[in-house]
């Protein structure tokens, strides 16, 4: 912005300059303004309080179940694709019923692929 438009700009918003203890009186009222709201304890109404204490609680329990469930796909995971407890499910019990060892070599094969 060129000095000119910045005068201009001036002008149209009505503004003026400040003396130096203009400026100073100005900030000791916000310094005022701002200490008063960090010293000013706010109230809250019960309600209030036990929403977020519900909502809190809420949110733990989400990040919970959600690691939980992190955990539950992993533990799947290493027991059907590392240690193919399928296939050894089917080699120690497969031989007590035609129908389960085709079963237990069906899920073994959906879970390698």
């Amino acid at each position: 912005m060129s000095y000119p438009e910045f005068l201009l700009f001036i002008h149209e918003k009505g503004l003026s300059p400040k003396t130096k203890s203009m400026a100073e009186g100005e900030q000791v009222k916000i310094k005022d303004v701002v200490s008063h709201r960090t010293n000013k304890i706010q109230w809250v109404s019960i309600a209030s309080l036990m929403y977020s204490i519900n909502n809190i609680w809420k949110k733990i329990n989400d990040g919970f179940d959600a690691y939980q469930k992190e955990q539950n796909e992993a533990c799947l995971d290493l027991l059907t694709n590392k240690l193919g407890i399928y296939k050894k499910l089917d080699n120690w019990i497969g031989w007590t019923s035609p129908a389960l060892s085709a079963s237990l070599t069906k899920l073994h094969d959906e879970a390698v692929s």
